[in-house]
C-alpha cells in the first residue's frame, strides 16, 4: 500500500511539474492542491509534506470520574504524525474544570502523558484517588482458650469427645476484646465530605466472675472463678455451673468441667462426666463413668451393667443402685436399694428409708453399714 502511495505521488508530482505556475494556481483553487508561495512548482517534498498533514491527528484524552466520586482515571490516544502531543497543562486544565481537586497523584499523570509522547496509548490509568468513608467498627472478641478437635487425618473419630467447650481456669485471661472503633469521614476526588455513620455502639458487660483490664489497646478479661465462658450479647462472665439440658448423650459429647454440673436427663452408656464440684443427675446414671470432687446426686438409680462405676470425693446419695462400682470418701445414701454392686466408702452406707435393701455384692464401709434388710431369701450371695 504504502508503495503505490508512493508511485501516485511521484506520479502526481511529475504532472504538476509539467504545468506552468498558472496552471498550478488554477487547479489549487479547485482541488486544493499546494502551491509553493516562492513561485516554483510544486515538487515531491510538497506531496510528501500533504501526505503527512492528511495522515496526522492530534492527540484527545477523557478524565472520567467515578460515580461514588471516589476515583478520577485518565485515558489517552496518542498523536499521529505531526499532530499536537498531550501536556501535563492540558489534563490539568482539565481536572479544573471537572472541579477535581483532592487526592491528584502528579507522577501518575506525568507518566501517562509521557507514555502517549512516545506512542503509546493510555487506558483507564487512576489520576486521583479519594478516602472512603468508614463504618463504625464493632468490638472484636477473641478466645484464648477454646478447645480445638485435634484429630489428625486417619485417626478413629471418637464422637463422644466432639463437643466443644470454653473451659476456663480460675485467674486466668480467657478472652481479648479489641475495643469498638468509631468510623471516619470520607473525602472525594472534589473534595466533598462523606459523613460517617453515626450508629451507636453497644456497651459490654461484665459480669462478677470476671475481671476486665487494658493492655496496649486491648481490654483483657480474667476468670475469677473456673467454670465455662458465657459471652453473647456484648456480655461477657464466667459460669461456674454447667447445666445439661438433656441427656449426656452425643449432643453434648464426654463432660469435663471444673466447676458443678447439672444434668436435667440421664448419663447414658459409656459416657463420661467428671467435675471439679458436685454433680446432680436428675433421672438415670447408666453404664457411664462420673467422677467428683464434691458429692453426687442421682434423683433415679445408678445403673451400672456390671461396667458403670461413679467416684466422689464427697458423698453419693440415689434411689437404688445396681451392678453398679461404687466409691466415696463420705457417707452413701440408697432410698431403695443395692443390688448386686461393689460399694466401698470412708464414711457410712445408710438405706434407712424406704425398702432400704441390700441384695447380694459386696459392701464395705469405714464407718458403718445401716439397712432394714441384708440379704435375700433366695440365699443370694451378700458380703
Amino acid at each position: 500500500m504504502k508503495d503505490k502511495l508512493q508511485g501516485l505521488i511521484k506520479q502526481t508530482a511529475r504532472h504538476l511539474q509539467s504545468l506552468s505556475i498558472e496552471e498550478q494556481k488554477i487547479l489549487s483553487e479547485v482541488d486544493g492542491m499546494p502551491v509553493p508561495t516562492d513561485n516554483r512548482p510544486v515538487t515531491l517534498e510538497d506531496l510528501e509534506n500533504l501526505k503527512d498533514d492528511l495522515l496526522s491527528t492530534d492527540a484527545s484524552f477523557t478524565v472520567t470520574v467515578s460515580r461514588d466520586e471516589y476515583s478520577a482515571c485518565l485515558s489517552i490516544i496518542p498523536a499521529e504524525g505531526r499532530g499536537k502531543v498531550l501536556t501535563f497543562a492540558d489534563i490539568s486544565e482539565r481536572l479544573r474544570q471537572l472541579s477535581i481537586v483532592y487526592g491528584i497523584d502528579h507522577e501518575s499523570i506525568i507518566k501517562a502523558v509521557n507514555d502517549a509522547a512516545s506512542g503509546m496509548a493510555v487506558a483507564d490509568v487512576i489520576i486521583a484517588r479519594g478516602v472512603a468513608r468508614t463504618e463504625n467498627q464493632p468490638p472484636i472478641f477473641r478466645e484464648t482458650c477454646s478447645r480445638e478437635n485435634r484429630q489428625r487425618a486417619g485417626e478413629r473419630v471418637d464422637y463422644r469427645e466432639q463437643h466443644m467447650r470454653s473451659i476456663v481456669e480460675k485467674d486466668t485471661v480467657f478472652l481479648e476484646i479489641t475495643p469498638a472503633r468509631p468510623g471516619n469521614d470520607g473525602t472525594t476526588v472534589k473534595g466533598a465530605i462523606v459523613p460517617a455513620t453515626t450508629a451507636s455502639m453497644p456497651e459490654i458487660n461484665f459480669g462478677d466472675n470476671v475481671r476486665a483490664s487494658e493492655q496496649e489497646g486491648l481490654i483483657l478479661v480474667t476468670a475469677l472463678v473456673s467454670g465455662m465462658a458465657d459471652i453473647r450479647d456484648f456480655f461477657v462472665n464466667v459460669e461456674p455451673v454447667l447445666n445439661i439440658d438433656n441427656n449426656v448423650d452425643l449432643s453434648t459429647g464426654n463432660i469435663e468441667f471444673p466447676g458443678r454440673v447439672m444434668i436435667k436427663g440421664s448419663v447414658l452408656d459409656d459416657f463420661t462426666v467428671n467435675a471439679g464440684g458436685g454433680i446432680e443427675v436428675k433421672k438415670n446414671v447408666y453404664a457411664g463413668v462420673l467422677t467428683a470432687k464434691g458429692s453426687i446426686m442421682v434423683g433415679n438409680g445408678i445403673l451400672g451393667r456390671n461396667k458403670g462405676t461413679v467416684t466422689s470425693d464427697s458423698g453419693i446419695s440415689a434411689d437404688f443402685m445396681e451392678n453398679a462400682v461404687i466409691n466415696c470418701l463420705g457417707d452413701i445414701e440408697v432410698r431403695e436399694a443395692i443390688i448386686q454392686s461393689r460399694v466401698c466408702t470412708q464414711g457410712s452406707v445408710i438405706l434407712d428409708s424406704g425398702r432400704g435393701t441390700i441384695i447380694g455384692g459386696k459392701i464395705m464401709a469405714f464407718r458403718s453399714i445401716r439397712c432394714k434388710v441384708l440379704g435375700s431369701e433366695l440365699g443370694v450371695k451378700t458380703i
